[in-house]
């Protein structure tokens, strides 16, 4: 045993050389509330169908991968996000899925725009300066497709990729009972909701043996259709219990009809937020049971948030943490030569 004093001083000290704080994902407010991405740790974040899970995945692994994306009301390729490497484990999307996704989101053009070959000049000359960027950056965003997911499997994968790669950032598509999984725990009289929470605590184990951040998510049930409180883990379909290995809890919903006329008569919408993220769990940190409204554009994996409520919509005061990317002169270097190239300039 140790006295509480013990250690205390070195504690301190360990809280000013490295204070915990991880690098930005999208979204300022969302940010603030979950002090970024912290190694070590294992979020997962929750909705229904349609809502964005895979496509919030990849414009935030997009956004530690990249340093750059461009901007059309600046007409200019400008500095944003990390330059990390990262994973991104997809299991029912194809490689040319997530390849399409990520292309939409450092030119800024919407996906369906892409596919359709739909573009005018500016637009294809852009695509063009983002196939520049994916290329001089190519080693920093590894996609595994893994169609029949089991625990030994996506250990394997992100063991490999950790050692052979380099990767410090890893999202999962989504936690779910597929046929593999069942396989592994054949002869095992195990419930899927015990199954569930053993991949689960696998992601966690994963996020602290490696030193790692690790993302996922899960569907949820018709319970969070209710929006009178902050959605939690009795939302989440198949294992409510799913949450208990997870630093970070969070569910996505569209906002309601009501919802939206009622905030507009308490602030001043100047952007309607199309998504609304309940935080329920929050390890370590004092912003949860609160809302953070967003406008996230499905088309360019693009998110931004708006404000922050209490479950009866009275806008919450949060200490906003700036979390800066600090990069090295070779890599400062590298991005000032390819935004020369891009800009032109």
């Amino acid at each position: 045993s140790e006295s509480l004093y013990e250690g205390m001083e070195a504690l301190l000290q360990r809280f000013q050389d490295e204070p915990e704080l991880g690098l930005a994902l999208q979204g300022d407010i969302f940010n603030s509330c979950i002090s970024g991405a912290i190694r070590g740790r294992f979020y997962l974040r929750s909705s229904g169908s349609g809502v964005g899970k895979t496509r919030q995945a990849v414009g935030d692994a997009c956004f530690l991968a990249f340093p750059l994306r461009y901007e059309w009301t600046a007409q200019k390729w400008v500095k944003t996000g990390a330059c990390e490497k990262v994973l991104l484990i997809i299991t029912e999307q194809s490689f040319d899925e997530a390849r399409a996704m990520a292309l939409a989101y450092l030119t800024g053009i919407n996906e369906s725009l892409i596919k359709k070959n739909n573009l005018t000049e500016k637009e294809r000359e852009v695509i063009q300066q983002a196939l520049i960027i994916m290329k001089e950056y190519e080693s920093n965003f590894y996609i595994e497709r893994v169609p029949a997911p089991n625990i030994s499997i996506v250990e394997q994968i992100v063991r490999r990729q950790v050692e052979n790669n380099g990767v410090t950032y890893v999202f999962y598509d989504y936690i779910f009972v597929s046929p593999s999984l069942l396989g592994e725990f054949r002869g095992i009289n195990l419930r899927n909701d015990e199954i569930l929470l053993m991949f689960s605590d696998a992601l966690k184990r994963l996020a602290v043996d490696l030193d790692i951040f690790v993302m996922s998510s899960t569907q949820v049930n018709a319970k969070a259709d209710d929006s009178k409180d902050i959605r939690n883990e009795a939302s989440i379909a198949g294992s409510r219990a799913v949450i208990n290995k997870a630093d970070m809890g969070c569910i996505m919903a569209r906002p309601t009809k009501e919802e939206l006329k009622t905030l507009e008569s308490i602030t001043n919408l100047t952007e309607a937020p199309n998504i609304v993220t309940d935080i329920y769990k929050n390890r370590g940190a004092e912003s949860t049971q609160v809302r953070i409204w967003s406008y996230v554009d499905l088309g360019t994996m693009r998110k931004k948030d708006l404000f922050i409520t209490d479950s009866s919509l009275n806008e919450v005061e949060i200490v906003y943490d700036k979390i800066n990317y600090i990069m090295d002169d070779e890599g400062k270097d590298k991005l000032d030569r390819i935004l020369k190239g891009v800009n032109k300039v």
